[in-house]
């Protein structure tokens, strides 16, 4: 391999600390991963932040693709706010349980964290291990034992599963959607026996491909089974003195209701919690950067004002700090045991003493290669780097350069091919090792990797060059792909708070009602429990009222119909609102028969189409400061795609003052 001499030989033993210096962007991701592959060990990457991460991410996901021995793992950060009143997103929940998971039983590979992830407490590993649950075709399966671990397990019961942590039952059919997995899974029994397994779209319902074998994971970090619920029963009358009656949180968990922001009470719901260096495999490596301590300080002092800020309300008592994060003393306690190695990227500074642990890499930053773009030749410092006479035969240098896409690559490619310069298309560093062992001739090279900082390997004789070193544009993590909305969601109500006494609302069942306010009442919660449940009141025609469960709000949304001081109300019991939406429905043909003749008429008109010149739109689009949004890059592949036809274009774009139509 030909940077296996960039990491040093000499390896921490437990409880030692070694420093790696001279190892500027992505030298250092190739140093750590060179290590582990010749050691067969595991290591532990703790980055500043979550823009960190990812470039570490990136890093390794290109140096180490299509090596079967190498497991790459991350577990993401939650993305809500120390004492939040939301939970993390389920797919997030999905990436960190499977992480979880899968941690203990590896041997060899690297999982990357940011040092606020690091510092927050977990459920316990047992937790995980237990609830865990492997099914494989031809096992014995009980449907109703099934349910009820499932159940157990934190995992929602759905006519349709669509989402992570959902499941549903439909004869011998079962559906599942586990944590941790890319897809769903069909479950085909055939009497008590599993007589199938396949994958499945969520979006269509229709099966994919035949596996042999699938796991199971938690559906939550906070387990909800009858034993973590007089737990935190228990612990409630410990931690706190306020008046459980009158605390929310308490009366949903106690009826097994996951409570939005559970999360910020996990350890009452456990004997004990752990830390991700309790799932670490046995002799891993921490790697870590510069300014850890500070950074870890600032984080607590973070919480620690978030906590005062957020712990005045008594209805919703908080834990402190200490039993939610770990102090900074304790954290960095708990990483004196392992073998810990520092990176930094100071080339400058570096000094070398193998006594004290001290080595120095043997890599460089790059030089300046922006591309200067209203140049006469944009690629002059490119060509220049290129054509230099370091890469000689006695001292080949190799140039691989990096962008963020395959229609990237092929553009870079034509540009480097007007330069009079022939580069390969990789498909990834092993293909790039390849290439430059069978010539003998410098080569170059361009490959798809989305990280931000290439390095130089003078002892490889490799240059490693990221795309925003040739243009300047910092590339943008991916954001996280949602899954289509209601087209109506302006009409739904989200969260009581949007709700006003004395508002008119609509339910789908029974038509315009006034919203009333709250109402608690005894409700039978099964075993001979009570349970003190709220409702929305809503006042129909002739003083009718009818109770709404608060978890039924997809039922009613905003009255759309105009002045709401004079909104007509139903009558509860009546035809009135049938009739409505029949008639409704009705003119909805009548106005769609209507539209249908407007626009085949301005279909037949002819338009203006305008020529776009692929690559300087590229060139424009890179010069966006910002990620776009899903909905902007909808909006812009519309209007573009509008004005690239033949035919009149009839489209508006509109939203608030201040949310990107420009």
């Amino acid at each position: 391999m030909p940077i296996t001499s960039l990491a040093p030989t000499a390896t921490p033993s437990d409880g030692q600390s070694h420093r790696w210096s001279s190892l500027p962007g992505v030298s250092a991701a190739a140093a750590l991963y060179t290590k582990v592959i010749d050691q067969e060990r595991f290591a532990l990457v703790i980055t500043h932040n979550a823009a960190e991460s990812q470039e570490w991410l990136e890093a390794l996901k290109f140096f180490s693709a299509n090596d079967d021995q190498f497991c790459l793992l991350d577990l993401p950060d939650r993305e809500v706010l120390p004492y939040d009143y939301f939970s993390p997103h389920p797919d997030i929940i999905s990436a960190r349980l499977n992480t979880l998971y899968h941690l203990q039983r590896q041997s060899c590979g690297i999982c990357v964290v940011s040092l606020p992830t690091l510092m927050t407490r977990l459920c316990p590993k047992e937790y995980i291990n237990r609830d865990s649950l492997l099914l494989s075709i031809g096992q014995q399966l009980e449907t109703k034992a099934l349910r009820n671990q499932l159940d157990d397990a934190g995992y929602q019961n759905r006519d349709t599963v669509f989402e992570h942590g959902e499941y549903a039952v439909r004869g011998s059919l079962l559906d599942i959607f586990p944590m941790g997995s890319e897809w769903p899974y069909r479950i085909d029994l055939f009497d008590d026996e599993i007589s199938s397994l396949r994958t499945f779209d969520p979006e269509n319902q229709r099966s994919l491909e035949k596996i042999d074998q699938i796991a199971i994971l938690p559906a939550a970090e906070v387990s909800l089974d009858k034993q973590a619920i007089n737990h935190f029963r228990d612990q409630w009358h410990v931690e706190f003195n306020h008046n459980a009656g009158a605390c929310p949180i308490y009366q949903d968990v106690v009826a097994g209701i996951p409570y939005s922001g559970i999360e910020s009470y996990l350890p009452m719901f456990y004997p004990s919690t752990s830390t991700l260096l309790d799932f670490l495999p046995s002799n891993s490596l921490v790697v870590s950067m510069p300014g850890n301590h500070q950074q870890a300080s600032d984080f607590i002092n973070n919480v620690n004002e978030r906590y005062e800020q957020h712990s005045i309300d008594p209805t919703r008592p908080l834990m402190t700090p200490a039993k939610l994060y770990l102090e900074v003393d304790e954290y960095f306690s708990l990483l004196m045991g392992f073998p810990r190695i520092a990176l930094s990227s100071d080339t400058e500074n570096a000094s070398s003493n193998p006594q004290r642990g001290q080595y120095t890499c043997d890599a460089q930053m790059n030089p300046q290669l922006l591309i200067e773009d209203h140049a006469g030749n944009a690629l002059n410092r490119v060509e220049s780097f290129l054509s230099s006479p370091q890469r000689g035969k006695q001292t080949a240098k190799h140039v691989l350069f990096c962008v963020e896409s395959l229609g990237r690559r092929e553009i870079f490619i034509d540009k480097l091919k007007a330069i009079s310069v022939d580069a390969h298309a990789c498909d990834s560093w092993q293909d790039f090792k390849h290439i430059i062992s069978s010539q003998k001739e410098p080569q170059t090279a361009v490959a798809v990797a989305a990280f931000n900082h290439g390095a130089t390997i003078p002892s490889a004789n490799i240059s490693i060059i990221a795309e925003p070193e040739l243009f300047g544009v910092t590339i943008k993590p991916k954001a996280r792909n949602n899954k289509e909305r209601n087209l109506l969601a302006d009409q739904t109500i989200h969260n009581l708070i949007e709700l006003q006494i004395g508002s008119p609302i609509v339910h789908l069942d029974h038509g315009v009602g006034r919203y009333l306010g709250l109402e608690h009442m005894p409700v039978d919660g099964g075993n001979g429990i009570i349970i003190d449940a709220e409702f929305l009141t809503l006042e129909y025609a002739g003083g009718d009222r009818l109770y709404v469960p608060v978890t039924s709000l997809h039922m009613i949304g905003r009255y759309m119909g105009g002045d709401e001081s004079s909104a007509p109300l139903n009558k509860l019991g009546s035809e009135n609102w049938g009739n409505a939406k029949r008639k409704a429905i009705a003119n909805i043909h009548d106005v769609a028969a209507e539209l249908l003749d407007i626009y085949a008429r301005r279909k037949a008109m002819q338009g203006f189409a305008f020529a776009v010149d692929k690559e300087s739109y590229n060139a424009f689009c890179e010069q966006f400061p910002f990620e776009e949004t899903a909905d902007q890059l909808t909006t812009i592949r519309a209007v573009t795609t509008d004005m690239e036809k033949e035919t009149a274009m009839d489209r508006l774009v509109c939203g608030d003052v201040g949310f990107g139509k420009t």
